[in-house]
């Protein structure tokens, strides 16, 4: 991911714990996968939960983008700077905060977060893009 090799994964019901962890509340949703990547000085993180179906799954987005711009905060603090833009036929959000840049989208009833320090997080979020469609 971003040249970043994989240094360890959770997947299902325990990958669906940490992002529930992470929004302080229980996120419905069918299937999960959170994976750190690492090397050096530099990481991401990748948060992947696929909903039930496709229109619960723009709803949570949608009130994700809401509480962003709203100035709400998860359990590690807030995000600024919010931006969007297409990319690779993708709609993409953006936004800084905790030091790292973060990249957002929705595919059908798959979320993607990717968390990635600014010297990996370009080459993190194309990797991404191409993986997960």
């Amino acid at each position: 991911m971003g040249e970043l090799p994989l240094t360890h994964a959770l997947q299902g019901d325990e990958a669906l714990e940490q992002v529930s962890r992470l929004h302080r509340k229980r996120i419905p949703s069918r299937d999960g996968f959170v994976a750190h990547y690492e090397q050096n000085a530099s990481a991401a993180m990748l948060y992947v939960s696929r909903a039930y179906l496709s229109p619960v799954a723009m709803w949570q987005f949608s009130r994700m983008i809401d509480g962003i711009e709203s100035g709400a905060s998860n359990a590690e603090g807030k995000f600024t700077h919010l931006r969007v833009r297409e990319q690779d036929g993708f709609t993409v959000y953006s936004a800084l905060g905790l030091g790292q840049v973060h990249y957002f989208y929705r595919s059908g009833a798959t979320m993607v977060w990717l968390a990635a320090d600014a010297d990996v997080a370009r080459r993190a979020l194309g990797d991404t893009l191409r993986l997960i469609r």
